[in-house]
């Protein structure tokens, strides 16, 4: 089995690194704390995944040690070639869930519950006592000073320096910052703090929102409440000049009516003077006369046609009597109608009376037709 790349997403303080190893042989370098047992660890992790210790110091519990504080995941990805000359591809994560697949050259997936002892063909403790050497796995049997002095080389790269005190220091900065299960701490209540500070910021945004668009309307109001404004100071001006323009109107009109009044005046006391002069001036009683003689005149002209109507047929008897010879013809067309002929006479004359006076009546009527509008005017002239 040779490895080709590894992906690193996140592991202890490695983020989003890339390593490819050479064919034959490479070689990792660097200063302390630079990655270089967390690389190693990496493949480790990659084969087998994590150990199953449940100790809670940090030295004897790699999935703490290596578990990153911010994302609080493991990841990444290991391409290799198996001994058969396939290539590979190990994908493992660890986080609330645990993940780990294998995958071929066709992208077609295997879960293996290890890698390692699919393709290497060994365990895990054969693999730690063989191929692997962490930091945390140098053994010390004495408690010399020569024991103390190693292991705190090999932890701290300082002899001065107590390596168990500072891992327990640590552990203790770890629990106090991210408890037990990563559910308590100051960096748990930090990053609860912080999800409702964004929460508050989101509400704070809608209403920086909600306000923006609130001073817009009110602007827009306020420019619609100037423009109504000018425009009711204009109409103001219009309806006063209307009004203006209606007086003037209405003074005028006055004017022009009292100049007509003073000008009819004038005319009328003209023809009044003219009138007093010898002429003629009918009052009311004249009047009332005028309108009795042409109610009576109406009445004439229905009388005289029914006059004319029996004088036509008076005559017409009387042809009828001239045209027979014969007395006893005269007679009998006279008892016809139930008079004497000096009755018929009588009636003659009366009727041609008649006729004269309604002829004079006729004339009296046209001269009053002629002179009733001049007494009409002049009598409503004399009411006002």
């Amino acid at each position: 089995m040779r490895i080709k790349n590894l992906n690193i997403g996140s592991f202890g303080k490695l983020n989003d690194v890339s390593i490819g190893l050479d064919d034959k042989i490479t070689v990792v370098y660097g200063k302390n704390e630079a990655g270089k047992s967390s690389i190693a660890t990496f493949i480790k992790y990659m084969l087998y995944g994590f150990d199953s210790s449940k100790k809670a110091e940090i030295s004897e519990n790699q999935k703490k040690k290596y578990m990153p504080w911010g994302t609080g995941e493991c990841l990444g990805e290991m391409t290799f070639v198996s001994a058969d000359g396939k290539e590979y591809t190990a994908a493992r994560k660890t986080a609330s869930r645990n993940q780990n697949t294998v995958f071929d050259a066709n992208d077609m997936p295997f879960t293996q519950e290890n890698a390692g002892d699919y393709f290497l063909g060994v365990d895990e403790n054969a693999f730690k006592k063989t191929a692997f050497i962490g930091q945390n796995e140098a053994v010390f049997t004495d408690d010399g000073e020569l024991d103390s002095a190693i292991r705190n080389m090999v932890f701290s790269a300082d002899e001065s320096v107590d390596s168990i005190k500072a891992l327990k220091k640590l552990e203790d900065v770890r629990k106090h910052y991210l408890g037990k299960a990563g559910r308590s701490g100051e960096i748990y209540e930090i990053d609860k703090e912080l999800e409702e500070l964004c929460e508050l910021r989101d509400k704070c945004k809608d209403g920086h929102k909600d306000l923006l668009t609130s001073e817009y309307q009110l602007s827009e109001i306020q420019k619609k409440i100037a423009f109504n404004k000018e425009k009711k100071e204009l109409l103001e001006k219009e309806k006063e000049n209307l009004e203006y323009y209606e007086a003037k109107t209405l003074l005028s009109r006055i004017e022009e009516a009292k100049r007509c009044v003073e000008t009819g005046k004038k005319e009328f006391e003209a023809h009044y003077k003219t009138m007093q002069n010898g002429a003629f001036v009918p009052d009311k009683d004249f009047v009332s006369r005028v309108k009795s003689v042409i109610s009576n005149i109406s009445d004439i002209d229905e009388r005289i046609a029914e006059y004319e109507g029996n004088l036509a047929r008076a005559k017409e008897n009387l042809d009828a009597l001239c045209a027979d010879s014969t007395q006893k013809g005269i007679v009998e067309k006279l008892s016809s109608t139930g008079e004497t002929a000096e009755k018929l006479q009588n009636r003659i004359k009366n009727l041609l009376d008649k006729r004269k006076k309604a002829k004079i009546y006729a004339i009296v009527l046209t001269c009053l037709v002629v002179t009733l509008p001049i007494a009409v005017f002049f009598y409503v002239k004399l009411s006002g």
